[in-house]
């Protein structure tokens, strides 16, 4: 299968589930476009959406798609095996790009106004101190929607995990 997102491997995880891989397919297809779940017209859980492709699947939750969760259900000796990868979208690996460029245009900006600033020698350090603040705020909500992606598999598979 070719993946939607065209991933950039975060990290690798498997999960062992008490079921053959036809029946784990259809629990994940199942279980990934439910509509959300509403309280007076307000969305009060996650929506994931997916596709499945022969023995892999592809998910993401439907607001926070920047990060796409790939998984292969395997044949295994006591049921099932599926591997899970995590990753960024080509579409958030650019926008991250271009947001950086912009940043780093108006860091240079700042630090070629002219002199009579009041801490001239502190326009470098506010440069790289709000640099790595914002790739601090991406790191930790990729991981967030990690966490999240490989959470919802696990809740579906909880009552049949192998030990």
């Amino acid at each position: 299968m070719r993946p939607l997102c065209y991933l950039m491997a975060v990290r690798d995880d498997e999960l062992r589930v008490a079921l053959k891989p036809d029946a784990a397919l259809r629990r994940i297809t199942e279980a990934m476009n439910r509509p959300a779940k509403r309280l007076l017209g307000v969305k009060i859980a996650d929506e994931y959406v997916g596709v499945v492709h022969g023995r892999q699947f592809e998910v993401w939750e439907r607001r926070r798609h920047a990060v796409h969760l790939l998984g292969e259900v395997m044949r295994d000796q006591d049921g099932s095996r599926i591997a899970l990868r995590t990753g960024l979208t080509l579409r958030a690996r650019i926008l991250i790009g271009v947001f950086f460029a912009l940043f780093l245009v108006f860091a240079v900006g700042i630090a070629t106004l002219p002199v009579d600033r009041a801490f001239p020698e502190a326009t470098p350090f506010l440069a790289v101190a709000g640099g790595l603040a914002a790739a601090g705020i991406f790191s930790y909500s990729a991981r967030a929607q990690a966490a999240d992606l490989r959470g919802f598999v696990a809740k579906e598979f909880e009552d049949v995990r192998a030990r």
